[in-house]
C-alpha cells in the first residue's frame, strides 16, 4: 500500500537522480558558479528527479564541519508567478524555505545555520521593501527607450531603476555571505507553466541575482523546444536561440521518456487491487507500458482515466485480463488519437481499435509509424499466443488459451474485431459478465477524453 506523500518512481529514475547527485558534489568541491539545465519535454518527470536530488542533498553532510553540506532551495515558477516582479518571488521562495526548516526539530548546529541563512535573505527582502521594487521594471525601461528624452526628464522611474539595481546589489551581496560556508542550490522548477514573457524575465532575474558568485549552483528545469519558442516570441524569428540560453546555462542534463516499471501497480495500487492475481500480468503491463513510449504524467492521467471508468462499469473483482484490456485498449486509443504526424489514417486507428484482435490477418498501413515497430510486434505476439489448438469448423473460429493475455484478447474480439476469429469453448457467467464489463468500459471511455 502506498504511504501517503510518498512518491514512486515508476519510470526508474535512479541512475539519473544518482549522475545529477554527483555533478553537483562535483561543482561543490570546485566552489564555482555552475548554472546547468535539467532538459526533458514536458511530462517525463523533471519534478520528480528534482524532488529526489533535492532530498539526497539535504542529509549530504560536510565531513570537516559535521553540518549540511548545502543550502537547498525550490524556486516553483508557477507557484510564485503572482509576483509581477520575478526578484520578489525568487526572494519569497527562498523565504519560505527558511522558514519551514526553522519550524523542523533539528539539532543545533543545523539550525544555527539556517538561521544565518534566515538573516541574509531577510535582508534580502527588505532591500524590496526598503526601496519600493515591484513594479514591471522591464515595461518601463521599454517606454523610456521608446519616449525619449521627454521620458527621461521623470525622475520617478529613474529613480526605481536605480532602486533596482541597488536591490540586486544587496541581494548579491548577501548571497555571497550565504554562500562562504556552504554550497547554495537553487533548483527552479515549473518554467514551461509560465507565459513565454515571464520565464524569459525569469530566467534574466536569476542570472542578476546569482551570475558569477563562487560556490551557487544553479539548476533549472527546462523543455527546450518550449523555451526556444517563447524566446522567439520575445525577440523574433531571427534571434540565435541556443546562443541566447547559454548566457544562463552552462550545459544540460538530457532526460527521456523513461521506462515504465512495475512499480507503477505500486502507484496505482487501489485500482488494481480490483483485479484478481493483478501482480501475475504486471511483467506484460511493464513492457506494454514501456513500448508505448508515453511520458509519466500520460500514463499516470491514462491510470485514473481507467480507474475511474472501472468504477462504473463493474462492481465486483474481475480477473486480470480485464485489466490488461483496459489500459491496453485505453493507452492504443490514446497513442492513435495524439499521433505526431497529421494522417487521417493514424487518427483511425485510435476511433476504432478493431485491428487489435485483427493484426495478424492483414497489414494496416502506417500502423508502424503510429505505434512503434516494437510495439506492433508485441501485439502480434501476444494475439498470436492467444489461439488455441482448437478449431471450429463451421464457425471458422479458433479456441481461446485461457492464459491472462489469451482471454485478453479473446475479450478484444469478441468486443472490437471486425473479423471475429476467437471463441471461448465454455462461456462461464464470470466470463459473460467480464465480456460486458469490457464493452461497456469502450462506450464511456470513447466519451471521456
Amino acid at each position: 500500500m502506498v504511504v501517503e506523500n510518498q512518491r514512486i518512481d515508476i519510470l526508474n529514475r535512479d541512475g539519473i537522480i544518482e549522475d545529477l547527485f554527483r555533478i553537483v558534489q562535483s561543482a561543490s568541491k570546485n566552489k564555482a558558479y555552475c548554472p546547468f539545465a535539467l532538459e526533458g519535454a514536458w511530462g517525463v518527470g523533471k519534478t520528480f528527479v528534482l524532488e529526489e536530488l533535492e532530498e539526497k542533498l539535504e542529509i549530504e553532510v560536510n565531513e570537516d564541519t559535521f553540518d549540511n553540506r548545502y543550502f537547498v532551495f525550490h524556486y516553483n515558477c508557477w507557484k510564485y508567478d503572482y509576483y509581477e516582479e520575478p526578484a520578489i518571488a525568487i526572494v519569497s521562495a527562498l523565504k519560505d524555505k527558511v522558514d519551514k526548516e526553522l519550524l523542523k526539530e533539528l539539532d543545533g548546529k543545523i539550525k544555527d545555520s539556517w538561521q544565518v541563512a534566515k538573516r541574509a535573505i531577510d535582508g534580502m527582502a527588505k532591500e524590496f521593501v526598503k526601496n519600493k521594487i515591484g513594479i514591471d521594471l522591464v515595461q518601463v525601461y521599454e517606454d523610456i527607450k521608446e519616449e525619449g528624452e521627454a521620458r527621461r526628464q521623470r525622475e520617478k522611474e529613474f529613480d526605481t531603476l536605480f532602486a533596482f539595481n541597488s536591490t540586486l546589489d544587496a541581494v548579491r551581496d548577501q548571497v555571497k555571505e550565504l554562500a562562504k560556508d556552504k554550497t547554495v542550490v537553487i533548483v527552479v522548477d515549473e518554467l514551461d507553466r509560465c507565459m513565454p514573457s515571464y520565464a524569459i524575465k525569469t530566467l534574466e532575474r536569476l542570472h542578476h541575482m546569482f551570475e558569477g558568485i563562487d560556490n551557487v549552483l544553479l539548476i533549472v528545469a527546462v523543455d527546450s523546444k518550449q523555451l526556444e519558442q517563447s524566446i522567439r516570441e520575445i525577440y523574433g524569428d531571427t534571434v540565435d536561440t541556443k546562443r541566447y540560453l547559454k548566457k544562463f546555462i552552462s550545459f544540460r542534463y538530457k532526460i527521456g521518456v523513461g521506462e515504465t516499471q512495475k512499480s507503477v501497480i505500486e502507484k496505482f495500487d487501489d485500482y488494481f487491487h480490483a483485479f484478481s492475481s493483478f501482480s501475475e500480468v504486471d511483467e506484460t503491463l511493464a513492457e506494454f507500458l514501456r513500448l508505448s513510449g508515453l511520458d509519466v504524467r500520460t500514463i499516470e492521467k491514462i491510470m485514473e482515466k481507467c480507474k475511474l471508468i472501472h468504477n462504473l462499469v463493474c462492481d465486483r473483482e474481475v480477473s486480470n485480463s480485464v485489466l490488461l484490456y483496459e489500459i491496453m485498449c485505453t493507452v492504443l486509443e490514446y497513442i492513435g488519437l495524439n499521433s505526431k504526424d497529421d494522417l487521417k489514417g493514424m487518427r483511425e486507428y485510435g476511433r476504432d481499435l478493431y485491428w487489435v484482435p485483427d493484426i495478424n490477418l492483414a497489414t494496416y498501413g502506417y500502423l508502424d509509424e503510429c505505434i512503434g515497430n516494437g510495439m506492433l510486434q508485441f501485439l502480434k505476439n501476444m494475439v498470436s499466443c492467444a489461439e488455441g489448438s482448437t478449431v471450429y469448423p463451421m464457425q471458422h473460429k479458433q479456441s481461446i488459451n485461457m492464459h491472462p493475455e489469451g482471454k485478453c484478447v479473446g475479450y478484444m474480439d469478441i468486443n472490437l474485431s471486425h473479423q471475429k476469429k476467437l471463441r471461448f469453448a465454455e462461456e462461464t457467467d464470470d466470463i459473460k459478465y467480464e465480456i460486458e464489463v469490457c464493452k461497456d468500459f469502450n462506450k464511456i471511455c470513447k466519451n471521456i477524453c
